[in-house]
């Protein structure tokens, strides 16, 4: 009779799959991004850069960088038609729930090019760039706020804070 497999407890030392987009290394606490540890990034570099890093596989130059960072801008307004849904679901639901039903929304709206789950960056480019409007309405929504008014100029980051807080984030 063959000898039993040996069970594996949790995910210690379990390889799920291999990636080029990153390398994990638990025992030593590292994370590479395309070659860049996780710590650099975060002390270094923008959420648009380090989304951009991941969907080209190097960083921006400035005017890539520019340029990703108009496209979110022009890639936040939601559909009215979802808008609507979005004002019609209960105010005690989760955010996470809104949220997942938003996205899977959202694709009935969008172009080929930028349907949320389309294999495409321009896909995740727009999804990228809506899911802080979804949050956004939907918070204001809950809160008995005015709609949010268009900040194209704004970074990911601080989109996000404005449309949760209606303010402008400090630099930190």
């Amino acid at each position: 009779m063959p000898e039993p497999a040996e069970v594996q407890r949790g995910l210690q030392d379990v390889v799920a799959l291999e990636s080029r987009i990153c390398f994990i290394d638990g025992k030593q606490g590292r994370l590479i991004y395309q070659g860049y540890d996780i710590r650099d990034l975060a002390a270094r570099s923008t959420f648009e850069e380090v989304a951009y890093l991941l969907w080209y596989g190097r960083l921006p130059s400035a005017t890539q960088l520019a340029n990703l960072r108009a496209q979110f801008g022009a890639l936040r307004a939601l559909p009215e038609p979802l808008v609507q849904q979005i004002d019609q679901m209960p105010v005690e639901a989760h955010p996470m729930d809104i949220l997942r039903t938003s996205v899977s929304a959202l694709a009935l709206f969008e172009p080929d090019e930028t349907k949320p789950g389309a294999s495409s960056i321009g896909g995740a480019q727009r999804l990228t760039a809506v899911l802080p409007s979804i949050l956004g309405q939907f918070h204001r929504r809950r809160e008995r706020l005015p709609p949010l008014r268009a900040r194209p100029e704004l970074s990911q980051a601080a989109y996000l804070i404005y449309a949760l807080l209606d303010r402008d984030p400090t630099e930190l």
